[in-house]
């Protein structure tokens, strides 16, 4: 009899030390005078969002891509995944989340479940800081991932795998995210 709890969990994959502290709280304070923060907020959810653009991160974004890339052939591998993969994908942008503590935090969801996110097939999340609470938390395979700088975590974002973002305690949270998406 297969447990699905141990069998989904093995797909979620953490990664630790792929971006060095200084690379993180760099895109951390390069971040803070960016004109293009702006808040989201529902019943659901709460946090500062920030687009990285070309013209504002283009070293960052051209390593963070490289580093994602040669993870994914990684967790392919550790996954016994190779092939399965469509060849043709792109990412989706990436976005650097600010969750402020005692206020902010992302109840339980899954990240490809309406008809405009359904090209994902890969979810990647860079913690950029560390601290109190804030981590990452996945009710079906009880696991809580702490946040820790340069710690990537990867996992599928289909419904097997609902998440939710802890809220942070004593400093803010940082997290920088993308997509692996299936190409037109």
């Amino acid at each position: 009899m297969i447990n699905p709890q141990s069998d989904t969990a093995r797909y979620i994959k953490i990664y630790d030390d792929i971006f060095t502290n200084e690379f993180c709280s760099n895109l951390i304070e390069s971040s803070k005078n960016s004109p293009h923060w702006f808040r989201r907020e529902t019943s659901k959810y709460s946090f500062d969002e920030l687009p990285l653009m070309e013209t504002e991160f283009s070293n960052e974004l051209n390593l963070l891509k490289e580093r994602f890339t040669s993870l994914f052939e990684l967790y392919q591998k550790d996954c016994a995944a190779q092939g399965r993969f469509n060849p043709k994908w792109q990412f989706e942008s990436f976005r650097m989340k600010k969750y402020n503590p005692y206020v902010d935090g992302f109840d339980f969801h899954s990240d490809a479940n309406t008809y405009n996110r359904a090209q994902r097939f890969l979810v990647m999340f860079l913690y950029l800081n560390e601290g109190e609470n804030g981590g990452t938390l996945f009710s079906e395979q009880k696991l809580i991932v702490k946040r820790k700088p340069g710690r990537v975590i990867v996992f599928p974002p289909y419904y097997m795998y609902p998440h939710a973002g802890q809220m942070p305690r004593g400093n803010p949270k940082y997290i920088l995210g993308t997509y692996f998406c299936h190409k037109k």
